[in-house]
């Protein structure tokens, strides 16, 4: 019986991968860890993990988008302009606190979050800031829709533009 047992158990190791699994579950672990220990709680962790892990998404300082924050902040939003930048527009100021997005019913220049990106929740996040004095400035970005055309954005399609909203979270470092 014990043979059987022992045929199973080598089965379901070469199943998954022993070192993969285990290799998965230490980076949560430590994810997890490094998370709590910041401070910065739940937001963090279910914030999109293909787009907050991923640095190519993040501007650097030559495509850092009109209006949005700078070098202390790792310049992470970007090339499109931040919505707070209205291009001397009225009512082109497609973002809300928080780096959320205004709909329609909020303003008739805004259509929600832009997809065409980030098709999962159309932000992504940056924590490449410089380290100063113990701490740091992690910059999540969202892509939002504007109308091309009455806010002066470039027309990606469909006469729709885009902007940036953006919140900033200051975590320790070290």
């Amino acid at each position: 019986m014990s043979d059987g047992f022992g045929r199973a158990a080598e089965r379901t190791a070469i199943t998954i991968n022993r070192r993969r699994f285990l290799r998965k579950v230490a980076d949560s672990l430590f994810t997890g860890m490094a998370v709590a220990a910041t401070g910065a709680g739940w937001s963090t962790i279910l914030s999109s993990v293909a787009n907050a892990t991923d640095a190519s998404h993040c501007a650097g300082q030559s495509d850092q988008g009109p209006g949005c924050p700078g070098a202390n902040a790792g310049y992470p939003c970007g090339p499109s302009r931040c919505c707070n930048y209205t291009t001397g527009h009225a009512g082109c100021d497609c973002g809300r606190a928080g780096a959320k997005c205004k709909t329609n019913s909020e303003n008739s220049n805004c259509y929600s979050k832009d997809l065409r990106e980030y098709s999962v929740d159309g932000c992504w996040t940056c924590n490449n800031a410089p380290c100063i004095s113990g701490s740091k400035i992690v910059t999540t970005c969202c892509d939002c829709r504007t109308s091309a055309a009455r806010c002066n954005d470039r027309d990606l399609g469909g006469g729709y533009g885009r902007c940036i909203a953006h919140s900033k979270t200051t975590v320790s470092c070290g």
